[in-house]
């Protein structure tokens, strides 16, 4: 019964309850408000412009072997010829 139970030790049981509770709602309501870094809408670089004119523009997500979506940086940074 909680008349046995040490006052102390059931206030540092309920505090560390509540405190564990609250960190992950703050964690779960942080984590959803953020955009995108990189959205597929927008201009990359002062040349991306110029490539999707001349449909040169390179994707910006590939998938690897294993089915994965990775960043397409060769893609992108790699010289246009």
């Amino acid at each position: 019964m909680i008349a046995r139970c040490e006052t102390g030790t059931l206030r540092a049981r309920t505090a560390w309850r509540w405190g564990w509770r609250c960190g992950v709602l703050l964690a779960l309501g942080l984590s959803g408000c953020t955009r995108p870094l990189l959205s597929p809408g927008e201009e990359r670089s002062p040349y991306d412009r110029y490539d999707t004119v001349r449909d040169k523009r390179a994707p910006q997500f590939v998938e690897d072997k294993y089915g994965r979506r990775k960043p397409d940086l060769t893609g992108r940074l790699a010289p246009k010829s």
